[in-house]
Order: structure tokens, then C-alpha cells, then sequence
């Protein structure tokens, strides 16, 4: 079993909190198609490093950090626990990218239950339902993660994949073959 980072956005992350989202798709030659069952995909995000100093939140640097929030505000403290917030008020305080997220505040691992090769437009509709899409009003009107709403799903998960994915040869239209992780929260 091997541990292999991911990175997610706010509302990625959102998505699979919330169970929403139980499939990770990235290009077939992005080293998640190394990825066997039983592996775990470490998801980092974004976060504010923090410590408590005379009875309240201080942000700080990652070395002295007691604490990280997320953009939900949600705090992962070094100890394992968590505990729901607000964000800072300071709009100044300094967010550490997710590659830099320490190891002790991941609050989302998923473990892989099954891989597949598969071009990324051979996507379906329960695939996009993985994907964190979400159909409302009895399908008329599907809502993504990161990208609103639209009435075709197929094209919010485009809009979704050449963000993601702008290079030539990678985007939608290029039709690339993708790994396609099933997975679990851990």
C-alpha cells in the first residue's frame, strides 16, 4: 500500500467531504496510474498555518503552526482533531499552497478500490455523478464542484477538465486516455 499526494481545490474538497465526489480521473500518464487497489490518495489543500498564543488564534509559519485552517474554516490541529471555525479576518494572512500542507493536517485520504484505463470523453452520466457533479431539479439542471451550474453535465465536466488540463493534447477536445481511480474515504 502506497501513499500518493493529490491535490484538491476548496470545493473538490467540499465534494468529497460530503461524499458527493467518489471517483478521482487525471491523465493516464500522471503517476496515479501507478496507483493499485488498497492505495491512499492524500489529498492536500490550501491552509493558514496557526497556534494559540494567550488564549487565542495567531497565524503563524508552518514550524511553530498548533494548527491549520482550511477554507471551509475548518481546523486540523497536529493532535489528529478538528474543529469547525470561521477564517481569519485578516484578509492579509498568508495561505500555504497545498503542496506545502504538512502531513499531520490532512483531513481527507481515499482509499483507490479500483483503476481503469478509459478515454476522458468515454465519461457517463454516473461517472459524472462520481465526479462531484450533482443533478438538480430531477436532472434538468446539473450542478460541479468548481464550476456552477449548467444544464449539460457533459459540458461542466469539459469546462471543469481543460481548466484543469490546458495543455494541447491533454484538453477535452484531444480526447486523452485518462486513469480513472474508483475510491473510498479512508
Amino acid at each position: 500500500m502506497a501513499d500518493v499526494p493529490v491535490i484538491a481545490g476548496p470545493a473538490v474538497a467540499r465534494a468529497l467531504l460530503a461524499g458527493w465526489q467518489t471517483r478521482w480521473r487525471a491523465p493516464a500518464d500522471s503517476p496515479l496510474s501507478r496507483c493499485v487497489p488498497g492505495d491512499r490518495l492524500i489529498v492536500r489543500e490550501a491552509c493558514i498555518p496557526g497556534r494559540i498564543r494567550d488564549g487565542g488564534e495567531v497565524m503563524t509559519d508552518l514550524v511553530r503552526a498548533e494548527f491549520v485552517v482550511f477554507p471551509d474554516g475548518w481546523r486540523r490541529y497536529r493532535d489528529g482533531s478538528g474543529r469547525n471555525g470561521t477564517l481569519p479576518r485578516d484578509a492579509n494572512e498568508k495561505w500555504i499552497a497545498a503542496v506545502h500542507m504538512p502531513r499531520w493536517a490532512v483531513r481527507i485520504a481515499l482509499i483507490v478500490e479500483r483503476g481503469r484505463i478509459e478515454p476522458v470523453q468515454a465519461i457517463t452520466r454516473g461517472g459524472l455523478c462520481g465526479e462531484g457533479l450533482r443533478p438538480l431539479l430531477g436532472g434538468l439542471v446539473w450542478r460541479a464542484p468548481t464550476h456552477g451550474v449548467g444544464l449539460s453535465p457533459r459540458r461542466l465536466y469539459a469546462r471543469r477538465w481543460n481548466l484543469d488540463h490546458p495543455t494541447p493534447g491533454c484538453r477535452w477536445q484531444d480526447n486523452p486516455s485518462t486513469i480513472v481511480l474508483d475510491v473510498r474515504r479512508a
